[in-house]
């Protein structure tokens, strides 16, 4: 004689949570005296939520980029992109090109941002900071060729931390970046 048993149990609820219908968006946010004037995604959509809050910056009349998660026109969070501005060779004493690591880097939507996702080793770093810019190699009539400058400084490389770049992108023209990782060169067109 045998005995058939059988169970069914299900552990996934439905329903809404905290999180659901979450966006999640790159956006540049002009301000002027502190105060949010615009949001608009990289596919250049103008997004109602935000205009009027303030922000305790300087300067106070600026664009920022950020990462920005938002539901509905509720602002939920946002973290900060920090903007390059791409430095002429003439501008840095010494070429520095320690190596990061490549999370992703990739053309805003609208084709006027370039964003990187990198990750820096970081540790106990007594006040030492990491320096990171780009350099202007070089620009021809239909590409402009950046390296990324990156100075680890006395920082020890304990463990890894993402930090989201972004640089403004020039008019009609390709970008052709080269990034030193620690697993060699990195090397793309845009």
């Amino acid at each position: 004689m045998g005995l058939i048993a059988s169970c069914e149990h299900d552990s996934y609820e439905t329903g809404e949570g905290k999180y659901s219908r979450l966006t999640t968006d790159y956006v540049t946010v002009d301000v002027k005296e502190c105060r949010v004037q615009s949001i608009v995604t990289d596919d250049d959509v103008a997004l109602d939520l935000g205009k009027g809050m303030t922000l305790d910056i300087q300067p106070k009349d600026t664009m920022l980029r950020w990462l920005l998660y938002y539901k509905g026109t509720e602002i939920v969070g946002r973290n900060t992109m920090l903007l390059l501005k791409p430095l002429g060779k003439s501008m840095i004493l010494e070429t520095k090109t320690d190596p990061v690591t490549v999370t992703s880097v990739w053309m805003a939507g609208n084709r006027k941002y370039l964003n990187m996702r990198l990750g820096l080793k970081v540790g106990n770093a007594n006040g030492s900071k990491h320096g990171v810019a780009l350099i202007k190699d070089k620009e021809e009539a239909d590409v402009v060729y950046y390296t990324l400058y990156h100075d680890q400084s006395d920082i020890p490389e304990y463990y890894t931390q993402e930090y989201f770049f972004t640089v403004k992108a020039p008019e009609n023209k390709e970008i052709d970046l080269t990034i030193n990782t620690y697993n060699g060169t990195w090397h793309k067109r845009f």
